[in-house]
């Protein structure tokens, strides 16, 4: 088969590719991770954010290396068809499409919460407004929604260094030499920060983007993901060097936190500061996800949809469902998503690791990931041990975490 990895992408496109991994990468929900944290401190959340995003980013490349052998136009449904059949095609396209429906479901109720407090609208209103306007930005095309991340991307970042000029300079060192109340928390908040690391469903769509270049999409795996951790990690030294540990496991919410953030500081302008972070957030983390659901439909259906008009059919498929979820039925994607974990794992860990193993075996002698074999068997089998962390935690054997 043909090697898919010496076409060269237009310049700047690699930087809007690891944009697009970083937002979607980067949801609403991190404000809240220190509270996932509270007992463990600040030495052992480092260790575990470090060990999650390697284990995120060498997954990703592991869909890279299988790229080295495919065209940049199939998705992750057509790849798991070459290597597993009929069979595999469709268990993952179910585990992907009830993984990005139920997201997006989320995201949308999330979308017109916010419009509804800026517009005289309903929540069922305001949450098809947005879904529309969401729908506009990903029908335009990659192009489109790499203009746009780039753009709230950066508003993000300025809205989090303000949030952290307001914080930092108030940090006491010896609080994060604190040490951990509940060492063991450091297994049970695994999962939640793996997930915290999730962007693989765009893997498709930045590979398209960047026709199939090998070099360029490691880079914008690299940049794109090294992004959210250097974020996360000034985070969470924000508010273990801000609150003592005792206080922090007291928190419940993210609103308890920004008001105990607020009284530390002293600043009224916190709360509107946390209020726009996550209104950005969510907007970016839907373009992504949005655009990887269009690009799966698009695989998946492919000569089934009509000639005419395939591309609003696509848009319909990818923005109809999760806004009827979110408007008629919202308990159904609140019981999907009580399973975002384990389908996060499924396609994000197990698979990768399952596709390049089959690659390996079809062309021995051509792998490229460091580690080789012995490396994608270790992220194989943490990944099932992070699937097994909430069973254990249900079991008593292990302490619950909030997140």
């Amino acid at each position: 088969m043909t090697d898919h990895s010496a076409r060269t992408p237009q310049a700047g496109r690699t930087w809007g590719s690891a944009l697009i991994i970083a937002g979607t990468t980067i949801g609403a929900g991190m404000l809240a991770m220190p509270l996932t944290s509270a007992g463990m401190g600040f030495g052992l959340t480092t260790l575990a954010l470090l060990s999650m995003w390697a284990l995120s980013a060498y997954t990703a490349l592991q869909f890279a290396e299988v790229y080295r052998h495919h065209s940049a136009r199939e998705g992750l449904a057509s790849l798991a068809g070459h290597y597993f059949g009929p069979a595999g095609k469709w268990t993952v396209t179910a585990i992907l499409l009830l993984f990005m429906y139920a997201i997006s479901a989320a995201y949308v109720n999330g979308g017109g919460g916010l419009l509804g407090g800026l517009l005289p609208l309903g929540s069922t209103a305001s949450s098809v407004l947005y879904a529309l306007l969401v729908a506009a930005a990903v029908l335009l095309g990659t192009r489109t929604v790499d203009g746009l991340t780039r753009v709230l991307f950066a508003l993000k970042l300025a809205v989090f260094g303000l949030i952290l000029a307001l914080v930092l300079p108030r940090t006491v060192p010896q609080l994060l030499l604190t040490a951990p109340q509940q060492p063991a928390l450091y297994f049970s908040a695994l999962p939640i920060f793996f997930t915290a690391f999730g962007f693989h469903a765009v893997i498709p769509s930045v590979t398209e983007y960047l026709e199939g270049d090998q070099r360029e999409l490691r880079r914008a795996i690299v940049w794109g993901t090294g992004l959210p951790l250097a974020v996360y990690l000034l985070w969470q030294l924000a508010i273990h060097g801000l609150i003592p540990q005792a206080e922090l496991l007291q928190v419940g919410s993210l609103d308890e936190l920004s008001a105990a953030v607020g009284a530390a500081t002293g600043s009224a302008a916190l709360s509107q500061g946390v209020r726009a972070f996550s209104a950005l957030a969510l907007t970016t983390s839907v373009l992504g996800v949005g655009l990887a659901l269009l690009h799966l439909l698009r695989d998946v259906l492919g000569t089934r949809l009509p000639a005419r008009g395939a591309w609003l059919w696509l848009g319909l498929l990818t923005f109809v469902p999760p806004t009827l979820l979110a408007t008629l039925y919202p308990q159904g994607f609140v019981a999907l998503l009580g399973y975002a974990g384990l389908l996060a794992v499924l396609y994000t860990v197990l698979l990768p690791g399952l596709l390049v193993l089959r690659a390996y075996r079809e062309r021995p002698g051509q792998a490229q990931l460091p580690g080789g074999r012995g490396a994608v068997w270790l992220s194989l089998a943490t990944g099932a041990a992070i699937i097994l962390i909430p069973l254990l935690m249900q079991a008593g054997l292990l302490p619950k975490v909030q997140g």
